[in-house]
Order: structure tokens, then sequence, then C-alpha cells
């Protein structure tokens, strides 16, 4: 027969032997949840939304689930750059010793043209290019200014004026929930600045 004492160690004894096992539980299962968790942080999208992942990921740790990036994405695939001449002019400097200081007020057009479905799209051409628009998007302007050029004694020179220009192809992608929706090619043209010119003739 057990006496109350005796009870008493046993019941004690009970008690811290349940406490151990449960605190070995907790710890392993608190060290599974963080491994879980180390294995599941990944890369944000764009938008800057965090992923969440599949509960079955494969050899690289993550695998991003069917909620992850919405919207626009851009890749280049060729670039250029170009003149657009709008004002020529010949200028002849018949002295023999003295140059010829000739000045001209002239016209440009800037713009900025595009077949992006987004002006995320066209910003990503921009920024892949890193050359600035003049202007906005669609928008066309014609500008003017006062140009001076120097003809050197007994020669003849083309005066030339307009604008600098860039062309590019590529493609945008449009995705929903991390599924592709769209994908289609698209072209874009903007001026970034003026240009003169002048060559003997």
């Amino acid at each position: 027969m057990i006496s109350k004492g005796n009870f008493k160690k046993m019941s004690v004894a009970f008690v811290l032997t349940a406490s151990v096992f449960m605190g070995i539980g907790n710890g392993q299962a608190l060290a599974d949840t963080y491994q879980e968790t180390a294995k599941m942080s990944g890369p944000h999208y764009g938008n800057d939304t965090v992923l969440k992942y599949l509960p079955t990921l494969p050899d690289d740790g993550y695998r991003p689930a069917e909620e992850a990036y919405t919207g626009w994405e851009y890749e280049k695939v060729t670039k250029s750059k170009h003149k657009k001449t709008y004002w020529d002019h010949e200028a002849d400097n018949t002295k023999n010793k003295e140059k010829r200081t000739v000045s001209m007020s002239v016209e440009r057009s800037k713009y900025t043209s595009s077949s992006a479905s987004s002006t995320g799209s066209l910003k990503a051409a921009v920024a892949e290019i890193a050359i600035h628009y003049e202007t906005g998007w669609g928008k066309t302007k014609r500008v003017s200014t006062t140009c001076t050029y120097t003809i050197p004694a007994k020669q003849k020179h083309l005066l030339k004026f307009g604008s600098k220009y860039v062309k590019s192809a590529g493609y945008e992608r449009y995705y929903n929930m991390g599924k592709l929706k769209k994908k289609r090619s698209i072209h874009n043209k903007w001026t970034y600045r003026e240009y003169s010119a002048q060559e003997p003739i």
C-alpha cells in the first residue's frame, strides 16, 4: 500500500517527467517552424508583394504560389540612336582671312510615342536604355531656338539642326496572380535632345 508521502513524491516525479517531454516536443516544433520559415523566405516582386509559397518545395527552397505578382514586365530586345534633320542651310564665306559667324532661327520637333499598353512598360523601356524623353507619352511639341555657326574663310558649309531620338523594341508581359495573361511586342520612339552640325561642301 502506498503512503500519502510516497504518493505525493510520485505525483511530483510524474509532473516533472511530463513537463520535460512536453518541453522537448515544443522545442522540436519550434525548430521545425523556424526551418520552414527560413525555407519560405523569398524574393519580392516589382509591386513589393511578399510571395506565399506552396507546401511542397523544390530543391531551390521555394516556389511561388498562385497569389504572386500582378502587373507588367518589360523585356528589351533592340535599341538604336538616330538623328532627324528639321532644318538645313548652305552658308558661304567668300572672304580670304576672316571667319563668318551665322546665327539662324531654327525649329525642331520633340515627341514620345509608344505602342505599349501602360506607362509602366514605357518607363521600364526608358529605364532600361537610360536615355530620358523630352515630352509626355503621345505628345509632340514644336520648339524654336537660335543656333550660331562659324564658317572658316573661303569655305562653304552645310548647316543642320534637328532632334536626336531613340528607337527601341521589346516585349511587355502582363501577369495576374503569377500567371502570364498577355505577351505582345511593342515599339517605342522618343527624342532626347537637339542637335546641330555643319560640314564643308
